[in-house]
């Protein structure tokens, strides 16, 4: 049985095993609902202490793949739309520039908010629009527009790169997002796109002779 050695290496496995059951989720070979072995089965399958095993299973924890139940045991779960999203800022944190997180947006909204107005039905336009009774937009607005577009899996990406954006409100944000809803009711794909470009940017008076 391996025990944490004091070099940091009982990390490094803990890490490694918290890899391999990732990657049963991944494959299917482990599936939302189905229950880990035991404790004591860890420890005999990786060879590791119970020290390392409570680790990596709190590590998964963390990351929102598995859940305990006192009494029931520990289960395979699917991360919320707020744990994929905190998950996704940290990584993008630090290493997009702003007009990179901003292109990101613009680009993966436009092509939801076209599928959007060719998918959307009176309920998920409804849903969409009573998101956006604040005028602004948020997480719950990302989860309306992408399950309208039938694209439910963009929503913690683009609430994430939202979360990023500086500069997100403008003077010009409450009547593109009446464009949008617009173009969305009448299942103009290019016009949804237009809506989402023309949001969070200044428009600029002409100049006057």
């Amino acid at each position: 049985m391996t025990e944490i050695p004091r070099d940091g290496r009982g990390a490094r496995l803990s890490e490694d095993i918290v890899h391999q059951i990732c990657a049963r989720i991944e494959s299917g070979d482990l599936k939302v609902g189905d229950r880990l072995p035991p404790e004591r089965r860890l420890v005999e399958t990786f060879g590791a202490s119970r020290t390392v095993i409570r680790e990596a299973l709190r590590s998964l924890a963390a990351r929102g793949l598995i859940e305990s139940y006192v009494g029931r045991g520990t289960f395979v779960r699917h991360p919320t739309t707020q744990e994929l999203t905190n998950k996704l800022k940290h990584l993008l944190i630090g290493s997009s520039r702003p007009e990179e997180i901003r292109s990101a947006r613009v680009l993966v909204e436009g092509e939801v908010a076209a599928c959007a107005a060719k998918h959307c039905t009176p309920q998920t336009l409804d849903a969409i629009q009573q998101t956006l009774s604040s005028g602004r937009r948020s997480e719950r607005y990302y989860d309306a527009l992408a399950l309208a577009g039938r694209s439910p899996v963009i929503a913690p990406i683009l609430a994430a790169l939202y979360a990023l954006e500086p500069d997100k409100e403008s003077f010009e944000e409450a009547n593109a997002l009446r464009r949008l809803i617009n173009a969305i009711r009448k299942g103009d794909e290019d016009g949804a796109r237009a809506a989402v470009r023309s949001r969070g940017r200044k428009v600029e008076p002409e100049p006057r002779c």
